[in-house]
């Protein structure tokens, strides 16, 4: 497990611009990373 701090995740998760564009147009949001940093958050205390 490689411990990814908020700020890589959200870089990480900036890289997919055909998800946000296609995100964006059908949610109005980009919805998938806000869905990952959700679980993402979630999980975090497992891996401590």
């Amino acid at each position: 497990f490689y411990e990814l701090s908020d700020e890589d995740m959200d870089y990480i998760l900036d890289t997919f611009p055909i998800v946000k564009r296609r995100d964006m147009k059908k949610y109005g949001e980009y919805r998938t990373k806000r869905l990952i940093l959700e679980k993402y958050e979630e999980l975090k205390p497992m891996f401590k």
